[in-house]
């Protein structure tokens, strides 16, 4: 086995030396005058890194394309190839290919007839990445700011729509309707049972008071002493069911009256509260703090919000 090897790397090494005379190959922007030749057991890879005035430096790859146009990727490398690559001229990479024999053999089915193929990325310098990140930082903060003046927006408007309707307008409209000056501080009010119950207490004070009236002028034109006493008790029965009728009309008033004046001080305190909420939560004199990612300094920052 150690001989059929050392047979192939014979034959790899005399392949290479007619396959691999100094040769030209096409540039890109970073790298220019690029040449490649064999030089047992290594090829070698020459080439200029352009430079430029920020004097950046450069990632640099090789890569090999065969005939079929397959990419390989050398493993056995030194010289000028990986991060911060200074630019220059005459820079120098060495590809052990004998000993990537066999599996650049594998790959390439035997045909060592590759074109070598050198990539630099330029690289940023210090300053740029401080300037791109503090460019990020700002970024963040413009998002941060428009946030919070968007959140702002929608606070005033939430301090502009509090708005609690007054207790002596609820006290009229309650003198009208039963139940309609409460529904204007809670939803779930029930206006139209109490309005109902408040006026059909009404009625029936102005029904039976009526037929006490009838009942008395009956009894003071009757003659009859049987019938003058039962006139007069069905009078006075019919006028003590109409008072109790207008008793009834009495608290039902009241109690709404006692309701409004509850539910409009509780709508104004909890108004009240929800405006305090909103403005602790966005005040117009805000400070922040925080640390610059640059100079690693404290910064103490106000905004006054007009």
């Amino acid at each position: 086995m150690k001989k059929k090897y050392l047979t192939g790397v014979f034959f790899l090494t005399m392949i290479l030396c007619f396959c691999f005379p100094e040769t030209k190959a096409q540039t890109t922007d970073s790298v220019k005058n690029l040449r490649y030749y064999f030089e047992y057991p290594n090829i070698i890879v020459t080439f200029d890194l352009i430079k430029d005035k920020e004097k950046r430096k450069h990632d640099v790859s090789l890569e090999a394309e065969t005939k079929d146009g397959k990419i390989l990727k050398p493993s056995k490398v030194s010289g000028d190839i990986g991060e911060d690559i200074p630019a220059g001229e005459n820079k120098k990479i060495k590809w052990n290919i004998v000993a990537d024999v066999r599996d650049t053999a594998r790959k390439t089915r035997n045909s060592l007839d590759v074109k070598c193929i050198v990539k630099a990325k330029t690289l940023l310098t210090q300053a740029e990445k401080d300037s791109i990140r503090r460019q990020k930082e700002l970024a963040r903060k413009k998002r941060r700011e428009e946030q919070l003046r968007k959140e702002r927006a929608e606070a005033r408007k939430k301090l502009e729509s509090i708005e609690v309707p007054g207790i002596m307008g609820g006290l009229f409209l309650s003198s009208i309707w039963p139940g309609w000056g409460a529904a204007r501080y809670k939803e779930d009010s029930k206006a139209g049972l109490w309005g109902l119950l408040g006026y059909s207490s009404i009625g029936g004070y102005l029904l039976f008071h009526k037929k006490a009236i009838e009942h008395y002028d009956d009894y003071k034109s009757a003659s009859n002493p049987d019938e003058r006493q039962s006139l007069y008790d069905k009078a006075k029965q019919a006028n003590d069911i109409s008072m109790n009728f207008i008793y009834g009309a009495t608290a039902v008033w009241t109690i709404e009256y006692i309701h409004v004046l509850i539910s409009g001080v509780k709508a104004k305190k909890e108004a009240s509260r929800k405006r305090q909420r909103i403005k602790e939560k966005y005040p117009k004199l805000d400070m922040s703090y925080s640390i610059d990612p640059f100079s690693k300094s404290a910064m103490l920052s106000f905004s006054y919000r007009f």
